[in-house]
């Protein structure tokens, strides 16, 4: 086996009538190898394949003729040698087409077989068929056959422009065989030919008034012309270059351009195919101004859709410059309202016509407007941006769902749009503008349109914040002024390591990591694909521990703060300081979030923030409140749609993501943490009797819960004295005669709730379910004031009033204390610090002074496995525990009913029925027992206990 010699040249092609031959590969030039006999497959012989690991040497390679000038690696065993060894090049060819033919020269010792960019183009002294790196070469070779170039004819077309490989492998005709010889040379024959015409014409870098030309390299060339012109123009501007670019500047913005390129070599040859290109627009452009006239129509019709298509003939309607509106005497056009004050047009409509040059050349394009109540832009016929409206289908008698009062109707709300959506030539904007009501004081409406020719660099307006923890996953949130995709880094250190993006080109941003590790700390970055915006050491959160964990966990639930005080800055730096270098897993949220009517806006400046660096780190899980609902009632029809910018802000665990029972409603959810379960419901804008979809999902999901801890948290409180009155108040008073009883039947330790501008806390109760007067002392389940231990089957539940941590404290009611609250207090703005760990909770009254006002634990004792629960008939009660290895239904029935008893498992499989002989059973105590450990396997199961036709579902587990 012989000589191969490899060295690549840069070719240049020069004009003459003679042909030339140009050395593409020399003799004896280096070539990658690879000499560890393995099995390489096909890959290796691809262009694309990555050989930076392997050895270089120069030809002839090989081994044991002695004449080599880098020896090759035969193995250990010299009765045994590698039967392949594998060698690669990498050269150029700037014009293939140039050459009339490409012969290659192949000295090998025995076999070889050659791949030009994956595609094989020569074997010789190879069988024929399948190669692969086991077979042998079909002869010995020796003697001058050692050392002779074989030759091989290839194709120009088989080459491409630029870089190409050659790979070849070298086989062995016996594994014993005592020599091999590789070496390689590749020539090539021009054309002859006149001077050729450039092609791969390019512009780049182009602004408003310069571009950058490139073209391919012509060989012999010694020059280029370059043609360029607007399209349209009947002159060409001609210049020169001596290489294959060329800058140009002086162009007119927002321009097609069309260029053609000609090569000169000792001939000219023809210009190439034309290419064109356009300038950008002014670095921003005003394409609809502030205070500019609109037509509007103001009767109070229902215009259907046509009216915003780019085509309606809008002729008849009037004509005003904004600020258009009534009301609020800033006007620079009234509009009509109608014929009544009491009953106003609740849409009125806005039209105007504006013209782009050429839409291509804008990279954003930012919407600003004002508006008095609610907005819906469309451009040609398409919405483009909605504010303060539902997310529904658009009537010309759609109400808007908030009244807008104060700065913010003159405020400018800005929102970045599609470039898409213009078109070159004539645009159309239309806007409706909606009433909250038909009685409705004012409306107001004016816009600009920008558009720009820089792409500008998005910038972060809102987040990070974390939504939807799991032991496995998290969703993370943010926002920014103009739409770009999204990508998050993340990993256990700052170095990230691991990417999840979005391609969708977005504002609102909301990426979700899986596959991550349970109870870890993860760090975490966010911004674009091509660019990090956000990300240093406070962008950290730690996943939840594995369900049934009972590490400890700290959780800081606030309520009513959303207002931009000083009050709300001090509670949060109280908390601040108080947890120091403890990291707080969870964020409870007590509704009234965003004062005063839950806005975007109020949303932004009085949450958003006032907390920059909680967002970030602590995982948050809110709970909606009155003011979170605008200005809608308590259940009306409105409120009980989600047409409000709380549920677009927040991704909530609705459909059983973090645990619990899936909800399929934003309004009220669960999830679990550790040995938690915590559950979030809505008191204002969901029904709540015992038939709605909410009591139904609470109650399933109650009943489905195993964990050891379970806590409640809404809005509005089920006893309250001090600013809030839960006698007479109807959202309180529903939720402690509906909500309340169904709570404390399945043993529920904690209620939060804000509403009431104070802090109260009970004492652990049960059965307190009337009017504050009704409480009694038989309602203490302990006498215990701070300190509460609850023994199976864990009755009592702590109920805990914080709507302080940023509204002053205000007021009480008569009756003030209530006589079921041990603590009260309307004095100080607090926070809750509640820590649960094992069988330990407790909860702390943490004031915006740094001070502890109030205090509470509560202890889960006794090894006992059961679990309880009273009928809706009090009378009859029904224990479900597990004893050793036996499940046991005991009951008392004080009437004659008829029983049947299911076991059913957590798929929903019945596992057996207790044989209850009659099944008519007279009044009396029953218990009827299972062997656990010889029917069923340990675990979690539902007990169905029907009686006269009603269920009761109960729960058996293991409790750790």
């Amino acid at each position: 086996m012989k000589r191969i010699y490899f060295t690549l040249l840069f070719v240049l092609l020069f004009t003459t009538v003679i042909a030339q031959t140009v050395s593409i590969i020399t003799q004896n030039a280096s070539w990658k190898y690879l000499d560890n006999g393995s099995n390489q497959g096909t890959a290796w012989r691809a262009a694309t394949f990555n050989d930076a690991s392997w050895t270089s040497g120069n030809a002839e390679l090989g081994y044991g003729d002695g004449g080599e000038a880098t020896i090759v690696k035969y193995g250990p065993n010299a009765s045994n040698r590698y039967r392949t060894t594998y060698f690669r090049k990498a050269f150029t060819v700037s014009a293939p087409a140039n050459y009339s033919t490409f012969t290659l020269g192949l000295l090998r010792d025995d076999g070889a077989v050659v791949y030009l960019n994956g595609v094989e183009v020569a074997r010789s002294n190879m069988p024929t068929g399948t190669i692969d790196y086991r077979k042998l070469a079909s002869s010995a070779v020796s003697g001058t056959n050692e050392s002779t170039f074989y030759t091989f004819t290839l194709n120009p077309s088989s080459f491409v422009t630029g870089n190409n490989v050659l790979a070849v492998e070298i086989h062995q005709s016996a594994i014993n065989s005592s020599d091999l010889s590789f070496n390689l040379k590749l020539d090539a024959t021009s054309i002859s030919a006149t001077c050729a015409t450039p092609s791969s014409l390019t512009a780049s870098s182009i602004t408003a008034t310069t571009a950058s030309l490139s073209w391919s390299s012509i060989s012999g060339a010694t020059s280029y012309n370059i043609q360029y012109r607007v399209i349209g123009n009947s002159t060409w501007t001609t210049t020169t270059a001596t290489t294959t670019s060329k800058s140009l500047a002086g162009l007119t913005a927002n321009s097609i351009y069309e260029f053609k390129i000609q090569a000169v070599c000792s001939v000219t040859g023809a210009y190439s195919a034309i290419v064109n290109f356009t300038t950008l627009a002014a670095a921003n452009e005003n394409l609809i101004a502030a205070n500019s006239p609109w037509k509007y129509l103001d009767n109070g019709t229902n215009q259907g859709t046509a009216w915003r298509a780019t085509a309606f003939n809008d002729t008849a309607w009037a004509s005003g410059n904004a600020e258009l509106g009534y009301g609020d005497g800033g006007e620079t056009t009234v509009v009509s309202y109608g014929p009544s004050s009491t009953a106003k047009y609740i849409t009125t409509y806005f039209r105007k016509s504006f013209n782009v040059t050429n839409a291509a050349t804008y990279k954003t394009l930012t919407l600003d407007v004002v508006r008095d109540d609610g907005i819906v832009v469309y451009i040609n016929g398409n919405e483009v941006f909605r504010n303060n409206m539902p997310t529904t289908t658009i009537a010309y008698n759609t109400l808007s769902p908030v009244a807008i009062g104060g700065t913010d109707e003159s405020a400018w709300i800005s929102t970045a749009l599609n470039t898409n959506a213009l078109v070159s030539g004539n645009n159309v904007m239309a806007v409706e503008i909606h009433q909250q009501a038909a009685s409705s004081t004012d409306i107001s409406f004016n816009a600009r349109l920008n558009a720009s020719s820089t792409a500008a660099t998005p910038v972060v307006t809102r987040g990070a914040y974390l939504q939807k923890l799991t032991p496995n996953g998290i969703t993370i949130r943010w926002r920014t002024d103009l739409p770009c995709n999204s990508t998050v880094q993340y990993g256990t250190s700052t170095t990230y390591g691991n990417t999840a993006s979005d391609a969708a080109m977005v504002t609102e941003h909301i990426v979700t990591l899986t596959g991550l590790t349970p109870a870890t700390n993860y760090f975490y970055s966010i911004g674009t694909s091509s660019q990090k915006l956000q990300g240093d050491t406070k962008n950290n959160f730690y996943t939840a521990p594995l369900v049934g964990s009972t590490a400890p966990v700290r959780i800081w639930a606030i309520g009513d703060f959303g207002n931009g005080s000083t009050q709300q800055v001090a509670v949060r730096n109280a908390y601040n300081a108080y947890t120091g270098t403890t990291p707080t897993n969870l964020w409870i949220w007590l509704g009234d979030n965003a004062y005063s009517t839950g806005t975007d806006l109020e949303f932004q400046n009085n949450v958003f923030t006032q907390y920059p660096d909680q967002f970030k780190s602590i995982p948050l899980f809110p709970s909606p409140g009155n003011h979170d609902y605008g200005s809608a009632t308590y259940q009306s029809t409105n409120a009980l749609t989600t047409n409000f910018p709380y549920f677009s802000i927040f991704s909530l665990p609705q459909n059983a993501e973090a645990g619990g029972v899936a909800s399929n409603s934003p309004k009220y959810y669960s999830y679990n943490y550790g040995n938690i379960h915590f559950i979030s419901l809505d008191s204002y804008g969901a029904l709540n009797t015992n038939t709605s979809p909410m009591y139904q999902w609470l109650n399933n999901d109650l009943a489905a819960n195993s964990q050891k801890w379970t806590v409640v948290y809404f809005h509005h409180p089920p006893y309250s004295l001090s600013a809030h009155n839960s006698n007479t108040d109807i959202e309180l008073k529903n939720m402690r005669t509906n909500i309340i009883p169904l709570l404390e039947s399945y043993h529920v330790d904690l209620v939060l709730s804000g509403h009431s501008h104070s802090n109260e806390r009970s004492y652990l109760i049960k059965g307190h379910f009337g009017l504050s007067s009704t409480f009694t002392q038989a309602m203490k389940v302990s006498t215990a004031t701070n300190n509460f231990t609850k023994t199976t089957p864990y009755d009592g539940t702590v109920y805990a009033v914080c709507g302080s941590s940023g509204q002053s404290p205000e007021g009480t009611q008569s009756g003030y204390p209530m006589p079921c609250m041990y603590f009260n207090n309307n004095v100080n703005n607090c926070s809750l610090v509640i820590d649960i760990s094992g069988d330990n909770l407790s909860c702390k009254y943490l004031a915006s002074t740094g001070t502890v006002v109030d205090q509470f634990s509560i202890t889960k004792s006794g090894t006992s496995k059961m679990v309880s629960t009273s009928t809706k008939k009090e009378e009859n009660q029904f224990n479900v525990y597990t004893n050793e290895n036996t499940l046991n239904v005991n009951y008392v029935l004080s009437e004659n009913v008829n029983v049947k008893i299911d076991l059913f498992n957590t798929l929903g499989q019945k596992i057996i029925s207790f044989d209850q002989n009659p099944s008519y059973q007279q009044k009396g105590q029953y218990n009827f027992e299972l062997p656990l450990s010889k029917k069923i396997a340990k675990g979690l199961y539902f007990i169905i206990v029907t009686v006269d036709g009603k269920q009761i579902v109960k729960k058996a587990y293991e409790q750790e």
